[in-house]
């Protein structure tokens, strides 16, 4: 009897001991989840935090354009495929132009748009190409032909479209860096990448200044750039006839109260 009473009260004493060890385990892992729940919490806190200033950063970025590397602004061109560009889009055009717009995209023909004085004329103009002129880098026997347009507009037009780029490319600032610990070594960010889109370079010529010149990368409709964009494509439309010297000039009018104040 005294000998069962000790095997069940060992065995009593081993159930006491798992229960309390499955007990602990039990909290230790409860413990555990919430550990890492809140460590998930707060790293993904400061992934959102990390996020939101980053996205801030890029839409007051897409508030001015940004220096541009001249390549197609400027005499100075050491790189083959900017110099191939530059022979083919300027052929003809005057060096200091009032107003004119680069579109170089991604996958598709590069463009042109740009106001200048021809004798005692201004003219607005654009040009494209059947293909993209990155192709005759690729093969020298690539046929690629010019698809061109243009209007002679009224002086007052023209001095208008200059003195709107002026004001905007005269805003140009470098997008700013962030700076984040990234495997514990300092890195320098910047707010927007990408691969597809179009790049566009805005510049003009105002006596007494020279070219000036400015860019922006795919603009996020709703900023201050892809409004800028827009005004270029309704220039665009003028040269082809689509759109109406009068009816640019009223656009015209109302953008430039908007960019001098």
């Amino acid at each position: 009897m005294n000998n069962k009473r000790v095997v069940r009260e060992d065995m009593g004493n081993g159930k006491r001991v798992i229960s309390k060890f499955f007990l602990r385990l039990l909290i230790t892992q409860s413990t555990l989840k919430k550990t890492f729940i809140t460590m998930s919490c707060k790293i993904n806190l400061r992934y959102f935090l990390s996020l939101f200033m980053i996205i801030s950063q890029v839409a007051k970025a897409q508030e001015h354009l940004e220096p541009v590397n001249g390549y197609l602004t400027s005499f100075n061109s050491q790189n083959e495929s900017y110099s191939l560009k530059r022979v083919h889009l300027l052929d003809g055009y005057d060096d200091n132009p009032l107003a004119r717009v680069f579109v170089l995209a991604s996958f598709s023909p590069e463009k042109v748009i740009s106001v200048d004085k021809v004798k005692d004329t201004y003219v607005l103009s654009t040009r494209t190409f059947t293909r993209q002129l990155e192709t005759i880098k690729q093969n020298k026997n690539t046929k690629v032909e010019r698809i061109e347009s243009k209007k002679e507009i009224d002086k007052k037009l023209a001095i208008l479209l200059g003195e709107i780029f002026f004001r905007v490319i005269n805003e140009t600032k470098y997008p700013k860096v962030e700076y984040r610990i990234i495997n514990g070594k300092e890195a320098r960010l910047l707010g927007r990448l990408g691969f597809d889109g179009e790049t566009y370079i805005f510049s003009t010529f105002q006596n007494g200044f020279g070219i000036r010149a400015g860019q922006i990368w795919s603009p996020d409709s709703g900023t201050a750039m892809a409004e800028l964009v827009a005004f270029s494509v309704e220039m665009e439309q003028v040269a082809t006839g689509a759109k109406s010297e009068s009816e640019l000039l009223e656009i015209a009018e109302k953008y430039y109260a908007k960019v001098k104040k």
